[in-house]
């Protein structure tokens, strides 16, 4: 075992070297995507500033350090800095382009199932597989409903396998949470982002970033909803 300190310094510092990979590769899906669908887009997809860049490395070696601080030299750390961090930069991607890439989420929800039933996180493989299900389904079950409504889709496809890889990491109890806390971040940033007339012509804004802070929540502080409620 190494002195706690040093290897809480290392996690920080291998997270903001993760960060600073993440934020220069950001646009690597995104450009794929839009060569294959929207290639006028390309034009569109700028690199992120310096200032950007050492933003992401500093949230990621955060990540890491509270997870080397709170789990200490265990397989727990190491997972749950990397469902941080791929969270992180979902995050980002979906701010700048409207996209949850198939590539990062996808294999979020098999790395949740995996961790879950090597015992790496303290989820039963069970409650893993059905809450991949339940996050997908049950998020899917809402969009069609609301586009069924309104005429209007109000959330993407990418949001459906975002909360389907929630479901295989935190658990199905852990879902309504996660949707409670996105609720109230998307709408806080939708009311700003009209005051500020920084929303689309459609009016839409990405509601990925506002599930990804709503895992991260729940991830580190727990399934608290009872007490959000009461």
């Amino acid at each position: 075992m190494i002195n706690q300190t040093l290897y809480a310094s290392f996690a920080a510092m291998l997270g903001g070297i993760s960060g600073l990979l993440i934020a220069k590769n950001i646009n690597h899906f995104p450009r794929e995507i839009f060569a294959q669908f929207e290639p006028d887009s390309l034009d569109g997809l700028s690199e992120l500033s310096l200032t950007g860049r050492m933003l992401v490395a500093l949230a990621v070696g955060i990540i890491w350090l509270a997870c080397a601080l709170k789990f200490g030299q265990d397989a727990k750390a190491v997972c749950w800095a990397i469902f941080g961090t791929t969270l992180t930069a979902l995050a980002i991607i979906d701010a700048r382009t409207f996209l949850l890439p198939d590539a990062v989420t996808q294999p979020l929800v098999w790395a949740g199932l995996l961790a879950s039933s090597s015992g790496w996180i303290d989820l039963p493989v069970h409650d893993a597989v059905i809450g991949a299900v339940v996050g997908y389904a049950g998020l899917r079950t809402f969009g069609t409903c609301f586009r069924m409504i309104t005429g209007q889709e109000g959330v993407g496809v990418g949001d459906f396998k975002l909360m389907a890889a929630m479901g295989a990491w935190l658990g199905p109890l852990a879902l309504l949470q996660v949707i409670f806390l996105a609720s109230l971040l998307g709408s806080v940033a939708g009311i700003s982002m009209k005051m500020l007339n920084r929303l689309d012509d459609e009016g839409n804004f990405p509601f990925g970033p506002s599930l990804a802070l709503g895992g991260l929540a729940t991830a580190w502080f727990g399934v608290k909803i009872n007490t959000l409620l009461h």
